[in-house]
C-alpha cells in the first residue's frame, strides 16, 4: 500500500499543479488582457465572424490594437440599426485591410473619413465597418446581406482585390450553390477533417489560455514557426502565383460564375435605393471589369493613387522592418481620397 500511494502521489501532484497553473495563467491573461479568448467563431450562416461583446488586444509585426467587437457583431465604433432621416450612413465591406486591426481605431480611414465628411455637412455621417479577415468577395457579399444591410446604409463600398475573385480558401465559410436565378450559401458544416478538428476543440477559444495553445498549435500546423522565431530576419513570403488572375484560365474557373452572380444582385439592389461602389484596390482584370460596367454598377481606382506610392511609403511597418497591410500613411491617404470621391453622396 504504501508502495502504491508513493507512486500515485507525484502524479496527482503533477495533475493539480497543471489544473492551478491554468487557472492562475487564465485569471493573469484575463486581468492584464495581455491574451484574451478568441474575438472569432465559426457561425453556420456565416462562417468565421465576429464575436459580438468581446474584447480584441492583437500584437503583431505590423502594429498594435486594442478595441472591441461591439454588441452588433462588427468592429469598433457602434451604431444601432435603426437610423433617423438626418444620419447618412456608409457601410465598409472588405477584408483585414479594412477591418483594420493593425492600429487603433482612431488612425482608422473609416474614422478619419468620418470626421472630415462631418465637418460641413447638415447631415450626421456615419460610417460603419464591416470588414473581415481573409474573407474573399462571396464573403464580403455574405456578410453584406445577413448583418450590413439590416443597417440600412445609404452607401456601401465593396473593397476587393485581384485575389478576392478566387477561392482564398483561408476561413470557413458557407458554400455558394446557383440555383434558377439567384445564389444561395449552405450553411457551414464539418465535412473537412481540418473543420472536425476546428468545431471539435472551438471550445478551447472560449479561454485565454485556450487561444493561446491554438494560435501556438497553428503557427507550428501552418509552418509559421521559422519566420516567427526569426521576426525580421525571415525573408518576406512571395506571393504565389495562384492569386494571379491574369490569365485567362483563371478567369473560366467556377468562382467566376459565382462572382457573376453577386455582381449581378449587387446591380439589382443598387436600383432599390441603396447605392453600392466597387472600390478597386488593385487593378481588376478586364474581364470583370467589363462585366462591372454591363451591370452598371460604379467603382472607384483607389489602385491608381496607391500607384502613386510605394509599398514602403503604405505597407511597411517600421518597427518589425516588414511589409503588411495599409499603415497609419495609407489610412490617412485613403481617408483623403475617398472624401474627394464621395463628397456629392452624402445628399445634404
Amino acid at each position: 500500500m504504501p508502495d502504491f500511494n508513493n507512486k500515485i502521489r507525484p502524479i496527482l501532484i503533477f495533475f493539480l499543479t497543471v489544473v492551478f497553473s491554468v487557472i492562475f495563467f487564465e485569471i493573469y491573461f484575463r486581468l492584464t488582457e495581455i491574451i484574451l479568448p478568441s474575438f472569432v467563431y465559426d457561425d453556420p450562416e456565416l462562417g468565421r465572424t465576429h464575436k459580438a461583446g468581446s474584447l480584441v488586444n492583437l500584437v503583431g509585426a505590423e502594429g498594435f490594437y486594442m478595441g472591441k467587437i461591439n454588441s452588433y457583431g462588427y468592429p469598433a465604433k457602434e451604431y444601432k440599426p435603426q437610423k433617423s432621416d438626418n444620419i447618412f450612413r456608409i457601410a465598409l465591406i472588405g477584408d483585414s485591410y479594412v477591418e483594420g486591426f493593425q492600429l487603433f481605431e482612431r488612425h482608422h480611414f473609416a474614422r478619419l473619413l468620418e470626421k472630415e465628411f462631418n465637418k460641413d455637412s447638415t447631415k450626421i455621417i456615419e460610417i460603419l465597418n464591416f470588414g473581415t479577415g481573409g474573407a474573399d468577395f462571396r464573403g464580403m457579399y455574405l456578410r453584406h446581406i445577413k448583418i450590413a444591410k439590416k443597417f440600412n446604409p445609404d452607401l456601401t463600398l465593396y473593397f476587393i482585390k485581384k485575389e478576392d475573385l478566387i477561392n482564398k480558401d483561408a476561413i470557413p465559410m458557407p458554400e455558394p450553390v446557383l440555383k434558377a436565378d439567384s445564389i444561395v450559401f449552405m450553411p457551414l458544416k464539418a465535412d473537412k477533417f481540418d473543420s472536425k478538428i476546428r468545431q471539435s476543440f472551438a471550445f478551447v477559444r472560449e479561454y485565454s489560455t485556450g487561444n493561446l495553445f491554438k494560435e501556438v498549435f497553428e503557427t507550428i500546423y501552418t509552418g509559421r514557426l521559422p519566420e516567427v522565431i526569426f521576426d525580421k530576419f525571415y525573408p518576406d513570403k512571395i506571393l504565389s502565383s495562384k492569386n494571379n488572375l491574369d490569365s485567362d484560365s483563371e478567369l473560366e474557373d467556377k468562382f467566376y460564375s459565382f462572382n457573376e452572380k453577386i455582381i449581378e444582385t449587387l446591380s439589382k439592389l443598387n436600383q432599390t435605393g441603396s447605392k453600392i461602389i466597387l472600390v478597386e484596390v488593385e487593378e481588376l482584370p478586364e474581364k470583370y471589369i467589363n462585366l462591372i460596367k454591363a451591370y452598371n454598377l460604379e467603382t472607384i481606382p483607389l489602385y491608381k493613387e496607391l500607384k502613386k506610392h510605394s509599398k514602403y511609403e503604405l505597407n511597411y511597418w517600421k518597427a518589425s522592418g516588414k511589409i503588411g497591410h495599409w499603415n497609419h500613411k495609407a489610412h490617412i491617404l485613403i481617408s483623403k481620397f475617398l472624401l474627394k470621391y464621395l463628397i456629392n453622396y452624402r445628399q445634404d
